[in-house]
């Protein structure tokens, strides 16, 4: 396990998010995070925008049946995707944690226009992991970084129970605890300071 980007990282995400959000013309703007990472990050980036005037609708999307993996998985777990607001001719943002092969938000793309035809779809995210195997890429992301593909990328929110808001490389099956996180932080200030 390894720390790739502190908390600032993540602030900076939504900080820079919620500005491109604002600058949106429309009066009505539909945020939608890809579950699970992805709409917390979403909702940070809803609750921070109070425009006078804007609509900000919230909403999430579950991927599950549109994942072109599906059948290596018999038992997938579904978390239901939730829009409860019309999207035909709104402008759409789409917000995930980690973009690695663009499978998940063609996914999500093919998901979002079963709810209707969005005026534009711009697609943010806080973490651009190199090697993409189908042509989407991020209008927007805060992180940039090749990993070994034998390695994940996870990113750590208070939302996900954890004490330590970071992003981190495991090994695929590795778990992650608050404690080992704590540790590993540790350890990294202590080498700052020699």
């Amino acid at each position: 396990m390894e720390i790739i980007f502190s908390q600032e990282v993540i602030e900076k995400f939504i900080t820079r998010a919620k500005d491109m959000i604002k600058k949106t013309e429309e009066n009505e703007i539909g945020i939608i995070g890809i579950k699970t990472g992805g709409f917390f990050l979403a909702k940070r980036i809803a609750e921070q925008i109070s425009e006078k005037g804007k609509k900000i609708f919230l909403g999430s999307l579950d991927i599950t049946f549109w994942r072109d993996d599906l059948s290596r998985n018999p038992h997938p777990i579904v978390k239901g995707t939730e829009i409860n607001f019309q999207i035909d001719d709104i402008p759409i943002f789409l917000i995930d944690d980690v973009i690695y092969t663009g499978r998940t938000v063609r996914s999500a793309l093919c998901e979002l226009f079963e709810f209707g035809r969005p005026k534009f779809v711009k697609l943010l995210t806080l973490v651009n992991r190199m090697g993409r195997e189908v042509p989407i890429q991020p209008d927007y992301f805060a992180f940039q970084i090749k990993v070994d593909e034998d390695k994940l990328i996870e990113v750590t929110l208070m939302e996900k129970g954890f004490d330590v808001e970071c992003g981190i490389t495991v090994e695929k099956g590795e778990k992650i605890s608050n404690e080992k996180l704590k540790n590993l932080r540790e350890k990294l200030k202590s080498l700052r300071k020699d």
